[in-house]
């Protein structure tokens, strides 16, 4: 793996001479500048999403820690930037050559950090679409307004086709873009991943669990917890489907669990 990602991080470096230090662009950015400035994707070399419940579970700790840290919040909101920081770790990535057309970055190195931060941001921003509503509903305008000046810097996590920044491999990326879709859109990015599953996995059978799930059960896991358009009917319009069987890898798993504690860790923030 470390001769590969010097391939990929270096790749200029037989032609232009230059020095390993040369060469790595090193910098401090936050992760919101990071996902406002750039797309993502993972290589197909790189591994599956793999994050456990306690490498999940000690982000959480983390993140919870560092709102109490923040209590009480200050009158401008925009002072909560000079007051948060959280080390995330370095995070490592190639560009392009000249001739790809993909202008996304690839991961070398970080993609599970990024992964869970793209789902922390989608949820993030389907509760601020919700809160917006529910404060315009109750004509608490000022409110309303800045939660839609959160909302446009959320916005940033997605690219101008809606599309998430952080694309992963082909074994992950379609059931990873169903989760993480944006949450203005998120029935129609589901509804493209079960019809694109539907005709993929016509050989999966109920044989197969727990590697295998059926649309019914896809469909709640992934729309059970929406704030935002949460009842909209998608089941409808697979009705005849509902018992079919896809693929349901373990990192198919992992990402499923990663969603589902993202918005309970957003609610117990929320409620604390």
């Amino acid at each position: 793996m470390g001769n590969l990602s010097e391939i990929h991080v270096l790749r200029e470096l037989p032609d232009t001479k230059k020095t390993i230090d040369e060469a790595l662009n090193i910098e401090e950015r936050n992760l919101y500048d990071i996902f406002e400035d750039e797309d993502f994707q993972v290589p197909d070399y790189q591994r599956n999403y793999s994050w456990e419940k306690t490498q999940r579970e000690d982000l959480w700790t983390t993140l919870k820690n560092a709102f109490k840290e923040l209590e009480p919040l200050p009158d401008d909101l925009s002072d909560l930037e000079e007051l948060t920081g959280i080390y995330m770790g370095a995070m490592y990535f190639a560009e392009p050559s000249n001739n790809d057309d993909n202008k996304r970055l690839d991961v070398v190195d970080g993609q599970q950090r990024l992964a869970t931060f793209q789902l922390l941001l989608k949820v993030s921003y389907d509760y601020v679409l919700y809160l917006k509503g529910r404060a315009n509903d109750e004509e608490l305008y000022g409110l309303a307004d800045d939660l839609r000046k959160v909302e446009q810097k959320l916005n940033e996590a997605y690219n101008d086709e809606s599309e998430p920044s952080v694309q992963l491999n082909e074994e992950d990326k379609d059931y990873f873009q169903a989760l993480a879709a944006d949450p203005d859109r998120w029935y129609i990015g589901l509804k493209s991943f079960l019809e694109n599953r539907i005709e993929r996995d016509d050989h999966v059978s109920g044989q197969m669990k727990p590697r295998a799930i059926t649309i019914e059960e896809i469909i709640s896991q992934i729309q059970s917890p929406i704030k935002y358009n949460g009842d909209r009917d998608v089941s409808s319009e697979f009705s005849g489907e509902l018992g079919t069987w896809i693929r349901y890898e373990k990192s198919h798993e992992r990402m499923m669990n990663t969603y589902t504690e993202t918005y309970s860790l957003i609610e117990d923030i929320l409620t604390s």
